[in-house]
């Protein structure tokens, strides 16, 4: 079962223009290395005019996808994605 979280995009359009946003990704949880609280994100948020996002809580996950590590900051606390893992239902044999 894939685990559904809401990935923070910031996209740099030139000149001192930056643009910050969600998206929705589905990531494997068997992928995921570790899951660490991402404060460093505050401050640039509110450099970047972003002060509706800074109040929230940001992640930093590691995932090892195909002998590569690559990092997500994700939206949520650490501890709240921790405890959606740990909810998830166990796996089933198909056909077993």
């Amino acid at each position: 079962m894939l685990l559904q979280l809401k990935k923070i995009n910031i996209l740099n359009e030139g000149y001192g223009k930056t643009s910050v946003s969600l998206e929705k990704v589905y990531i494997n949880p068997s992928h995921i290395i570790s899951v660490r609280d991402y404060e460093g994100l505050r401050q640039f948020l509110l450099s970047e005019g972003a002060e509706e996002m800074s109040s929230e809580n940001y992640s930093l996950i590691k995932l090892s996808i195909a002998n590569t590590v690559e990092e997500m900051i994700v939206l949520g606390a650490s501890e709240d994605i921790y405890s959606r893992l740990q909810k998830r239902p166990p796996r089933e044999l198909l056909n077993g």
